[in-house]
């Protein structure tokens, strides 16, 4: 159950804030296919120690995830207005350590699951979500 809450989350957080180079809608579905097939490959290898795997991991989802953006919806824009630049900075980098720590803590509860994209949606206006069912 923690895994699949782990993949829910990490998916929908990634799917939702993707960085400044954003995906074009149409490649949006390939591309994070791939992802998630590189990081099921990190995960199936049995003989990577946990933290080697968090490290593989880390480097396919840093390049989805917007760190400033997740850190600014934690915190809902009126808290996060009310913070200085430097501030602001600080959270951002303290909200990603303990978000990549996080995911890297959960990585043992991985037991050779699949993920199944069930489709893009779109997602309160603006926003669109990668559906996904894990297996």
């Amino acid at each position: 159950m923690k895994l699949k809450k782990l993949f829910k989350i990490l998916l929908l957080v990634g799917f939702i804030s993707t960085s400044a180079n954003a995906l074009k809608q149409d490649e949006i579905q390939d591309i994070m296919t791939k992802k998630i097939d590189n990081v099921l490959t990190i995960l199936e290898q049995k003989n990577l120690p946990t933290n080697k795997k968090g490290e593989q991991i880390i480097k396919i989802i840093d390049e989805v995830f917007d760190y400033e953006l997740m850190a600014r919806i934690a915190l809902g824009k009126e808290t996060w207005d009310t913070l200085s630049e430097p501030k602001q900075k600080e959270f951002t980098k303290i909200f990603e350590t303990k978000l990549k720590n996080s995911y890297i803590e959960k990585l043992e509860l991985y037991n050779d699951q699949k993920v199944k994209i069930l489709g893009l949606n779109p997602y309160k206006n603006a926003r669109l979500q990668l559906e996904t069912e894990l297996l």
